[in-house]
């Protein structure tokens, strides 16, 4: 009986076995594509931070936020699939989690093009590469959970006129992480003129970005539920010229059943001293509650960016952040990487 019991004690619990079947199933994808080549490629975010705020408990350490892999094939001119896991330790979890991000079935029609499955979002997609840096830090309304940048659903891109873009979601709304839990889909809309990727080419950018998610809302108040809504009113604009790149946007969230309005003011700027060495700046001022005062959050990123090789970007930053009122500001002095292949 003791036997049973000590070795029931050791017997996986049904989460270990979920866990376990994700990390096989990421070895399994990895080791096939790795055979194939063509196609695979893969990213990890790296960092050591170190808290120097005065008084503080000091953490110093070392840790991978990130590692992607991903795999890409042209089935014909105008068939594409992409696979892409993600896997990560999420805050105060000792644990890895493996997801899939991507699974998504890319179709250039005569109409425009047609996306299917587990694709990317379009609410920041746009404003996270005029950023550039996302190994370093996600875009504000990435950060803050506007929304997710990934979601099951059916998406469609068509130009407009000469360089005018819409892209149309209808998505589940949890995003990749969560499965979904209500009758209600999330539509979001980006319209936006000019460069989608800043960081890579010159010119500009301007657009606007509408996402709407209904729910069932109920309180203590009520024995039956009515239906809100989430939303998302996002504008941004990017320029990109020479050795300078900067962009800014704005953003609010709307919740009508708690009836609070959440927004974010953030700028970003690049500087190319030279080919391997740039300088960076992020500034995101956060307000949870736009009908309450004092209870913004304002946080500078500012460093410098190092290319040595190919496929390797080593980022030293300090970043400072403090509530508009209060004394619970936070320096950190952070140093990031960022491994490509």
């Amino acid at each position: 009986m003791c036997l049973m019991n000590d070795r029931a004690k050791r017997m996986p619990t049904d989460d270990s076995y979920n866990k376990m079947r994700l990390v096989l199933i990421v070895v399994a994808f990895v080791i096939s594509v790795s055979w194939a080549e063509e196609g695979f490629s893969g990213k990890v975010y790296f960092n050591w931070s170190n808290d120097m705020t005065e008084e503080a408990d000091g953490y110093n350490e070392f840790t991978i936020k990130r590692t992607y892999f991903t795999f890409e094939k042209k089935i014909n001119d105008n068939i594409k699939v992409k696979l892409t896991s993600d896997i990560l330790k999420p805050s105060g979890d000792d644990a890895w989690h493996a997801y899939q991000k991507y699974a998504c079935l890319q179709w250039n029609s005569e109409l425009g093009e047609f996306l299917f499955g587990l694709q990317g979002m379009n609410v920041f997609n746009i404003p996270e590469k005029t950023w550039g840096y996302r190994f370093i830090e996600k875009s504000s309304m990435d950060n803050h959970k506007f929304a997710s940048s990934a979601g099951m659903g059916i998406g469609f891109k068509r130009t407009l006129l000469k360089n005018v873009l819409l892209h149309l979601t209808i998505t589940n709304g949890p995003g990749y992480k969560q499965s979904e839990d209500d009758k209600y889909k999330k539509i979001a809309i980006l319209l936006m003129a000019g460069e989608k990727t800043l960081n890579k080419n010159p010119g500009y950018n301007a657009g606007l970005v509408f996402t709407t998610e209904s729910y069932d809302y109920s309180t203590t108040l009520r024995s039956v539920s009515v239906v809100k809504n989430k939303t998302v009113i996002a504008l941004f604009a990017g320029f990109a010229k020479a050795a300078l790149r900067f962009g800014g946007d704005f953003s609010q969230f709307t919740n009508s059943g708690s009836e609070i309005t959440e927004q974010i003011i953030s700028f970003y700027g690049n500087y190319d001293l030279t080919a391997l060495m740039s300088l960076y700046c992020l500034y995101d001022n956060f307000d949870p509650d736009v009908d309450l005062p004092g209870d913004e959050m304002t946080s500078i990123i500012a460093g410098v960016n190092l290319a040595p090789a190919k496929g390797l970007n080593i980022a030293p930053n300090i970043r400072y952040r403090a509530p508009e009122t209060g004394k619970s500001e936070l320096t950190e002095l952070m140093l990031n990487f960022e491994f490509r292949f």
